[in-house]
Parts: C-alpha cells; sequence; structure tokens
C-alpha cells in the first residue's frame, strides 16, 4: 500500500497517509520533501526511526520532519542542497547527521531542540548560521564552524549546555543576539578581528565563561552581552568600544560576580544602564576622563567597592548608580555634574563623605537614602529642590546645612536623622516650608506661621489628635500624603492662596466632614480626599473648570449619591458634565463650610 502523498508529477513528496509508519524508503522520483509554516510532509511522525532519502532530493522543506521524536539518524544525500527552517525541529532522538558539501543553506531553527545531538559537521558551502539553528541542542559538545560563514544568527546556539568549545573563523562579522545564551559549559571563546558587532545577549548566562578576548573590531558591548557570566573574574575592552549598553532590566556585565577588575577605554563616552548592576567582586573601577554619562543602575548592588573616582567629564550621574554599594566610603562628584538620579547612592551605608558641586540644582528622591555612616552635608546654594526621602534613614547625620537657595523640600526628606531627632517638637519650618509636624498636638486649631509657602509631603501624616487646623493665605502648596490619616480631622478650610493640592493629601480623613476648595487651586492629585468617607460637603469655588487638572480618583472611595457637591453660581452645567465632578447626584450653589456648621 502506498503510504506517499505526491503533487501531479510525483516530485514533491507532501505527505504520508499514515503518521505511525516507522521505516520510510523514499522513491527516487522525489525531489523536494514538502514543508511550509503550517506543516511537513513528516511532522508529527513521532513513531518514524529511520528514513532512506535518494540521490534525486534537492530540497529539505520547513517543518519537512518537526517532532519525530523516534527518528535517530539521517543521512543526507550529496544531491540536497537546501534544508529548510524547522526541518528538524524537535526531533529529540536525533544523534548524529551527516550534511553534505552540496548544501548552501540551513533555514533558522533547522534542529532546533534535538537535545540528543551530540556533533553536526556544517558544509563549507554554507554562508550564514541562522537563527535557532541549533538551539536546544543540549548534547552537543562541539562544532567546528567552517571559514565560509560570515554570520552567527540570533540564538543559534542558545540553551547548548553541554557545548565547551567553539572556534570562530575569522570571516564572521556579525555575532547576533543571544547567539550562545545560557551554553552553561563554555570555558573560553575567541573573537576574530572581522566582528564588528557582538549582539544584545550573545553569552548571557555563560557560566562557566572564565575568559574572552575581544577585538578592536568591536565598538559597541551591547545590552545583556556577557549578563549573568558568574565565572568571569577580567575583561579587557579594546580601545574601540565607545558604549557600554544597558537597558530597564539588564546590563552588558550584569551578575558578573566574579569580575574584580575591568578596564575601561578611554573611547567610552557612556557607561549604560545596568552596565555593572550586581557584580559584587569589583571592588575599583578606573572611569576615563571620556565618559559624560553614568547610566541608572551602572554600578547598583557592587558591594565590594571601595572608591571610584568620577572624571569632570561626567555631567549625569544616572538614577541608582551606585545604589547599594555598601563598601564604598568616600566620593568627590566634579562641577561638571549638573544631575544626580533618585536614589544614586541610597543604601551606601559605608559612605562618610561626599561632596556635591556647586553645579547640581535638585537632589532628587531617596538620592542619599540609608547613607548610615554619613555625618554630615552641606548642601551648596545651587540646589533649589530637595526631593522625597533624599537623606531618609541617614541615621548617623547629625549636621546638615541647608542653603536659602532652596525653594522647595519633599516629604521625609530627613527623616530618621539624628539632625531631625534633635530638633524640638511642634511644627517645623525650614526655608519657609513646613517639613512636619512632630509630636502630639496639643491645641486645636492648630495655628501654622504666616509665610509658610507650602505644606511638605507626609507633614501631618498620621496625627490623630489634629481635630482642625488654620493655613494662611501664604500657602501655595499642600503635598502628598500631608494630611493622611488625619482621623480626628473634621474641617478644613483651604485658603485662596493654594494651587496644588498633592496626592492622598487628605487621604483616610475619615472624620472629614466638610471641605472648601478655592478658586486658586489648579491641579488636585490621585486619591487627594480618597477613603473621607465621612465627607459630607464639598464647596468648589472654581469657575472655569478647564483651567484644573484633577485625578479621575481624586474622590475615591466617597459615596457619591449622599456627598452634596456646592458649586458657584452659573457653573451647575459645566460641573454636571465634567469627567469627575459630574459623578456627584447632589448638588447646590454655594456657601461655605463655616455657614453650613451654623
Amino acid at each position: 500500500m502506498d503510504i506517499f502523498k505526491f503533487n501531479n508529477d510525483g516530485t514533491i513528496l507532501l505527505g504520508v497517509t499514515d503518521q505511525s509508519v516507522e521505516h520510510v524508503v523514499i522513491p527516487d522520483t522525489v525531489k523536494e520533501i514538502y514543508g511550509n509554516s503550517f506543516g511537513g510532509a513528516f511532522k508529527d511522525c513521532t513513531s518514524l526511526k529511520s528514513i532512506d532519502i535518494p540521490n534525486s532530493v534537492t530540497i529539505i522543506g520547513e517543518w519537512a520532519f518537526k517532532g519525530c521524536i523516534s527518528l535517530k539518524s539521517i543521512n543526507i544525500p550529496d544531491s540536497v542542497t537546501e534544508i529548510g527552517g524547522w526541518a528538524f525541529d524537535g526531533c529529540i532522538s536525533l544523534e548524529s547527521i551527516d550534511t553534505p558539501n552540496s548544501v548552501t543553506r540551513i533555514g533558522e531553527c533547522a534542529f532546533q531542540g534535538c537535545s540528543s545531538l551530540k556533533s553536526i559537521v556544517i558544509p563549507t558551502l554554507v554562508t550564514e548560521i541562522g537563527e535557532g539553528t541549533f538551539s536546544g541542542c543540549t548534547s552537543l559538545i562541539s562544532i567546528d564552524i567552517p571559514d565560509s560563514i560570515t554570520e552567527i544568527g540570533g540564538g543559534a546556539f542558545e540553551g547548548c549546555t553541554s557545548l565547551k568549545r567553539i572556534d570562530i573563523p575569522n570571516i564572521v562579522t556579525r555575532i547576533g543576539y543571544e547567539a550562545f545564551e545560557n551554553c552553561t559549559s563554555l570555558e573560553s571563546i575567541d573573537v576574530p578581528n572581522s566582528v564588528a558587532k557582538i549582539g544584545e545577549g550573545a553569552f548571557e548566562g555563560c557560566t562557566s565563561l572564565k575568559s574572552i578576548d575581544i577585538p578592536d573590531s568591536v565598538t559597541v558591548i551591547g545590552e545583556r552581552v556577557f549578563c549573568g557570566c558568574t565565572s568571569l573574574k577580567n575583561i579587557d575592552l579594546p580601545d574601540s568600544v565607545t558604549e557600554i549598553r544597558g537597558n530597564l532590566i539588564s546590563g552588558a556585565f550584569m551578575g558578573c560576580s566574579s569580575l574584580e577588575s575591568i578596564v575601561i577605554p578611554d573611547s567610552v563616552m557612556e557607561i549604560g544602564e545596568w552596565a555593572f548592576y550586581g557584580c559584587t567582586s569589583l571592588e575599583n573601577i578606573d572611569i576615563p576622563n571620556s565618559v559624560t554619562k553614568i547610566g541608572d543602575c551602572a554600578f547598583s548592588g557592587c558591594t565590594s567597592l571601595e572608591n571610584i573616582d568620577i572624571p569632570n567629564s561626567v555631567k549625569e550621574i544616572g538614577s541608582g548608580a551606585f545604589e547599594g554599594c555598601a563598601s564604598l566610603k568616600s566620593i568627590d562628584i566634579p562641577d561638571s555634574v549638573t544631575v544626580i538620579g533618585w536614589s544614586a547612592f541610597s543604601g551606601c551605608t559605608s559612605l562618610n563623605r561626599i561632596v556635591i558641586p556647586n553645579s547640581v540644582k535638585e537632589i532628587c528622591e531617596s538620592t542619599f537614602n540609608g547613607c548610615t555612616s554619613l555625618g554630615s552635608i552641606d548642601i551648596p546654594n545651587s540646589v533649589t529642590i530637595i526631593g522625597i526621602g533624599a537623606f531618609a534613614n541617614c541615621n548617623s547625620l547629625k549636621r546638615i546645612d541647608i542653603p536659602d537657595s532652596v525653594t522647595k523640600i519633599d516629604g521625609d526628606a530627613f527623616s530618621n536623622t539624628i539632625w531631625y531627632e534633635k530638633l524640638p517638637d511642634g511644627v517645623v519650618i525650614i526655608n519657609d516650608f513646613l517639613y512636619k509636624f512632630k509630636g502630639e498636638v496639643k491645641n486645636n486649631p492648630l495655628i501654622i506661621p504666616e509665610g509658610t509657602i507650602a505644606i511638605c509631603g507626609r507633614a501631618f501624616e498620621g496625627c490623630t489628635s489634629l481635630k482642625s487646623i488654620d493655613i494662611p493665605d501664604s500657602v501655595t502648596e499642600i503635598g502628598w500624603w500631608a494630611f493622611e490619616g488625619c482621623t480626628s480631622l473634621k474641617i478644613i478650610d483651604i485658603p485662596d492662596s493654594v494651587k496644588k493640592i498633592g496626592n492622598c493629601a487628605f487621604s483616610g480623613c475619615t472624620s472629614l466632614e466638610c471641605i472648601d476648595i478655592p478658586n486658586s487651586v489648579k491641579e488636585i492629585g490621585w486619591e487627594a480626599f480618597g477613603g473621607c468617607t465621612s465627607l459630607k460637603d464639598i464647596h468648589s469655588r472654581i469657575d472655569n473648570l478647564d483651567n484644573i487638572v484633577i485625578s479621575d480618583y481624586a474622590f475615591k472611595g466617597l459615596n457619591k449619591n449622599e456627598c452634596t457637591l456646592y458649586v458657584p453660581p452659573g457653573t451647575r452645567w459645566a460641573y454636571r458634565h465634567h469627567k469627575v465632578f459630574g459623578v456627584f447626584k447632589k448638588m447646590e450653589i454655594n456657601e461655605t463650610c463655616r455657614d453650613n456648621e451654623k
């Protein structure tokens, strides 16, 4: 019984009628074993153990033998010129295959997942090893790449966990992305001078790789190239390299936990994001005078790094750049630096001295958070903003000089410092900012001093004894979480000077019954009044809703059916059709909270 399906002239073998077939002899009239992305001639013939391919066949098509999990060996005749993509994908029992020199092309993923394949010879007429060609060939110990190969495609040998040695010929110009990713037995590799580009993640997860020579033909060390190479101890980068790259989740040498030293040439202009993240053995590094930017988290988690010299070419230190460098003791930031990102030195627990230059205008969120050995800090008079938690948890910090140039201080900037703890109870004013209220509220209403320009974030957070407060008309901003959790606060009059009410400013004020929002307000943040479950009356003085930015969740958790919204005369239609205010069912013309009290 004929089990084959052919095209009209019998030259293309399209498939078989019985997929349980074990042994197959293909007729010598066949020129092509058919296959495409929808299926191949022997696809999923899981019982197929052997097959004789005649000298008439020139093409083995895509997916031709995909999923033939019982196929152990196959002889490809020297008439074949092309092996299509995924042709032997998932042939997990295939141990050996003879590929004749007549083959000029091997398609992508052709031998992917052939987990029993121990060796293979690549014909000398093939010029490219395509993407994923030998991916997942976990038994492959060695492979000889002929001098005809000019390109190794992405993921070509990804997951070849037994591969110990590979020689890359001196004609290869490109090593593709993830080409040798997770080749966990690969100990060394020589990259020839012909290579101009090493793709992203090319050697990622090569946990046995101890050394590698990078030629001076390479100009960029891409994202994740050596990420997770935990045995790599040292590496010299050639003078041709201009950039060490990284991205939001991984960098070039991220997680190289054995890396002790690296020479960065003076051709490098940028150290990318996460470039050396988690290099826990790295003790020192010389940054050349060519570097202008140290990227986000570039040296984060380098717990052995004791000192580093930042050259005066550097203009920007990225967020988290040295976060968690627990051995770093001192650092001088040159006056070329204009930007220090958030958490840049957070968790540097041994840092006892730092010089901030006059070129820096902002100390961002958590920049020095948790620098527990830092005893004093001089903030230059160029600084205008001190961000959220900038010096929080610096519990040895005794002295802070805050210049008059500072025009904004965000919440928790100095929390858990000796300097703050020694301040007397009551309202803490810094440069006309109400930074914090310390202790218990003994007098209600609490009176905020005239001339205060802002109430900082978390200023009254958790002050459960606060029942009422007088805010002067000098205040322009109420910061995020400023009154969060003030569960006894019943009524608050916001003066007509306030322009911004921050995120969660009154969140969780469960006793708050009435609020007055003045016409001066231009912004109301996310959950500004969230969870104010007792709120009965909202008096809005805003006469033009086109002039305000308000979060959709500003009043989250309120009973919009019971709470009455009071609006200015002539604005009821605009409020009724507003995306935030329009959800309140009860709407009246304005009076004041105090009028309601009477």
